[in-house]
């Protein structure tokens, strides 16, 4: 009965320990992006020559990392409907990264202008923006451009800042941008002449 009982128990070992086994190989195939052959391996066809396509490069870097954002979305204190297209966009690198972006008044007061990456959406008091608009012209209505650890979405009007906006995102996600509250044109669309306090 002894032998039986040692014998069921060195079964059992030997099956925990290929079970152990098969489970480290399975998580080693799962490191794999979508499941797919990596771009080092050959693909299913038969060919031999067909890879996976690397992901597409993000204009302006990683937004996020590790499950977090890395920038605060940025808006002028004292306008509400660029206060809507930046919560649109926040909207928008939420679904496609799964974290949530804050979306923060450029209002300091007394403070210091915060030192951390920023995207700046419409007329904010941050120098980059400051620098950004003072470039636009009815030939160039809208700018986006990286400067330092800020990205600028400006625009001369709320039109153009939807479309500085729209034309960031397209570039990190597939979401469509709800923009659907910004007037086309009048003087509804026009961005008031000061951002608020500084």
């Amino acid at each position: 009965m002894t032998a039986d009982r040692n014998t069921a128990k060195l079964i059992r070992k030997s099956v925990c320990a290929a079970l152990a086994a098969l489970m480290v190989l399975c998580s080693f195939t799962a490191c794999v992006p979508g499941g797919q052959a990596s771009d080092t391996e050959e693909s299913g066809s038969g060919t031999g020559s067909e890879t996976e396509p690397a992901a597409p490069e993000k204009p302006f870097g990683e937004l996020w990392e590790n499950g977090d954002a890395v920038y605060t979305i940025v808006r002028p204190d004292a306008d509400g409907l660029t206060t809507n297209i930046a919560l649109a966009l926040a909207t928008a690198l939420r679904e496609e990264a799964g974290c949530i972006f804050t979306v923060d008044t450029d209002y300091v007061g007394w403070k210091e202008i915060p030192d951390r990456y920023e995207i700046l959406v419409g007329k904010t008091n941050r120098p980059e923006s400051v620098e950004v608009m003072s470039g636009l012209s009815a030939e160039k209505p809208f700018e986006v451009r990286a400067i330092g650890k800020r990205i600028v979405l400006a625009g001369l009007t709320h039109v153009d800042i939807a479309a500085a906006v729209a034309e960031f995102a397209a570039g990190y996600t597939d979401a469509a941008l709800a923009l659907d509250f910004v007037p086309k044109a009048g003087p509804e669309s026009a961005v008031p002449a000061e951002s608020g306090p500084v």
